[in-house]
């Protein structure tokens, strides 16, 4: 899903329904919303749209060209005004004030603003495209303006953002693996065919489904999204993290062993022995879904041959996660895809280590799938095979009749 959208006014921030790219809203309101800034764009042609928050009651005024425009905030402190778009060009000075405090925006731009949102190949990064590295390098197009959404969890529409508009620039195009490759190439082209400021907001979230960005108003009167819905606004109100997917909070809710079996110091002694590749036959979930916990410990030398550690796990259906130690060094879900976990410096020790892995399996043939090679742990170029006798339990048996919802 790609959508490059033309903006009637200076921005419309896209609220996803479980994935909100927004602050906190129990932080305090900004006099300004954040969608403004040093640097921006205006849509030119059409009316400016600007808010923000203060005290209600309040008067707040906006200056642009030499024109001001002011309104009143509401009972929840909000304000919000219309004006006229300047010509074309810039920079213009963005004046916002009140009695009680003032901002001053500077290097504004009036143009054409355009929102880019999508999924993973929105989201891909300059620098990985081909030839990237070199046009980052070229990247020097002051007349482009570019506004990062900064992606953050919710359960509901929040009334604020995080990002800043930024200057094309080969240093604020290349950063943390460089800015859409599509919203850039486009704003490029577009730029240069019109001959006007273009700035993009860049609003994307790989792996989201259209509904992600849909408003939950929207949704219901579909009744495709009910339980999904209804199961977000359980979690909503029981207070859980607003953080995941659905089978993370189940894990959560229906997992024993979650945060207790994968400790370093936790006795296992009582667990029965089984043989990993497998082990849920062993421990009696063969026919059904489940979740099962498997430990074994791994004797390293007082001196670790050099280069980088990894955990390799193979396939495993459905969902995996690893800790060392007690300290998480990886997770999946994704099934076909071999487990490679890289290991951080000081998770692993000379002596004796505890390897801990949860699965959560949704079909009889699930579980560790891959032959017994493909499970080890690599030191440098040295392996220590991982297959054969593990400690193993089951922490949710979901056998009917089942307290696995």
């Amino acid at each position: 899903m790609i959508k490059i959208m033309r903006l009637k006014i200076l921005c419309i921030v896209t609220v996803m329904v479980w994935m909100v790219a927004s602050a906190a809203d129990n932080a305090p309101l900004p006099f300004v919303s954040p969608m403004f800034g040093d640097n921006m764009v205006l849509q030119r042609g059409k009316p400016v749209r600007i808010w923000g928050w203060a005290s209600a009651g309040e008067k707040v005024s906006v200056e642009l060209d030499g024109k001001v425009a002011s309104a009143v905030c509401d009972a929840d402190g909000r304000w919000q005004l219309d004006m006229a778009s300047p010509v074309p060009g810039g920079p213009y000075t963005v004046k916002i004030f009140s009695a009680k405090k003032s901002v001053v925006l500077h290097e504004v731009l009036v143009g054409d603003v355009w929102l880019c949102g999508g999924q993973s190949n929105m989201e891909l990064g300059l620098s990985r495209t081909q030839n990237g590295e070199e046009e980052i390098k070229a990247a020097n197009h002051p007349e482009i303006r570019i506004f990062k959404v900064l992606p953050q969890v919710a359960y509901a529409p929040a009334s604020t953002l995080s990002g800043s508009w930024k200057i094309c620039a080969p240093q604020t195009t290349g950063e943390n693996g460089g800015i859409s490759a599509t919203a850039y190439f486009f704003a490029r082209k577009i730029q240069e065919e019109i001959h006007v400021p273009v700035g993009i907001i860049v609003d994307c979230m790989g792996g989201t489904p259209a509904e992600s960005w849909t408003s939950t108003t929207t949704l219901r009167p579909l009744k495709d999204f009910d339980k999904p819905l209804d199961e977000i606004e359980r979690l909503h109100k029981k207070g859980g993290p607003e953080l995941g997917s659905f089978l993370m909070h189940w894990l959560d809710e229906n997992d024993a062993g979650n945060n207790l079996w994968s400790a370093a110091d936790f006795d296992d002694s009582k667990w029965k022995t089984v043989s990993i590749p497998g082990g849920f036959v062993e421990l009696g979930l063969a026919d059904a879904p489940g979740i099962g916990w498997f430990r074994r410990e791994i004797t390293l030398p007082d001196s670790p041959p050099p280069g980088k550690a990894v955990l390799h796990l193979g396939v495993v259906d459905k969902m995996d996660t690893a800790y060392i130690n007690g300290q998480w060094v990886g997770a999946s879900s994704w099934v076909e895809n071999p487990r490679a976990y890289q290991i951080k410096d000081g998770v692993l020790k000379p002596g004796k280590n505890i390897l801990s892995v949860r699965v959560f399996k949704n079909k009889s043939a699930g579980g560790f799938i891959s032959k017994a090679d493909d499970l080890s742990l690599a030191l440098g170029d040295q392996k220590i095979p991982l297959a054969g006798g593990w400690r193993g339990a089951i922490s949710a048996d979901c056998h009917p009749p089942t307290r696995c919802r």
